[in-house]
Parts: C-alpha cells; sequence; structure tokens
C-alpha cells in the first residue's frame, strides 16, 4: 500500500543522507488516494533510489530536498538539491540517468530534469495514480 511505501521511501532517504552527512528535508504526503499495484510501485521505487542515490553519490549536495504529493490525481516526486549541476549534454549518460528515462516512459510520467552548474539539480515526476 502506499502507506508503507511512502515510509520505506523516507526510511532509505533518511539512511542514506545521514550516512553522508547531508543535510535533508521530507515532504512527503500522509495519504495518497488509491491502489498502489506491484508495477507502478516497482518503478516509483527504482526511480526515487536512483534519483536520491545520484544526488548523494555525485552532486556533491550540502542539502536535498524530496517532496512526494498526491495533486489532481496525479502522484509528483520531486527531488532537488544544491550540488554542482551538472551539463547534461557533455555529461556521460550512464545507466542512472537512461533507466530514469525509460521507467518514465513505462509508467507514461512526465518527467523534467533542470540543472545547471550553481543551481544543482532537480528532477520532477509527475505520474497518474
Amino acid at each position: 500500500d502506499w502507506q508503507s511505501f511512502l515510509s520505506k521511501c523516507r526510511r532509505y532517504a533518511s539512511d542514506l543522507f545521514e550516512s553522508k552527512e547531508i543535510r535533508y528535508s521530507l515532504k512527503i504526503d500522509e495519504y495518497i488516494p488509491g491502489k498502489l499495484d506491484m508495477q507502478l510501485r516497482q518503478h516509483l521505487w527504482l526511480l526515487f533510489k536512483e534519483m536520491i542515490t545520484n544526488a548523494a553519490r555525485h552532486s556533491e549536495a550540502k542539502n536535498v530536498d524530496i517532496i512526494m504529493r498526491y495533486e489532481q490525481a496525479q502522484f509528483r516526486l520531486v527531488v532537488q538539491d544544491d550540488g554542482k549541476g551538472m551539463d547534461v549534454d557533455s555529461v556521460r549518460k550512464g545507466n542512472g540517468m537512461v533507466n530514469i528515462q525509460k521507467r518514465a516512459e513505462q509508467l507514461g510520467a512526465d518527467i523534467n530534469l533542470k540543472t545547471s552548474a550553481g543551481f544543482g539539480t532537480r528532477w520532477s515526476l509527475k505520474v497518474p495514480v
């Protein structure tokens, strides 16, 4: 169900960021209506893990904000850091970026990446639920 999924995400993020001494904020809705089917759960979990692991591993961020919200029949995930950002045209597209795009496509999700030097990186995902 949504509640156990959101709790799992909260634990994973706090364990990861605390181990790297990165400050973080979690803004997670307590209640999301509807059923969380296995395919949606698996894709969302792997998307979430990839986004925050990249922030912890590559961004050199001091702060990361995570938002998980239900708005207008959509689940919204935002992961934003204040790290070094990246030039998406020149960065080597590793498995992480490719997997994020593929999973979002498979879900029929709207995904957006905003990044630049000095700004950090912001992933924004919206998926109908």
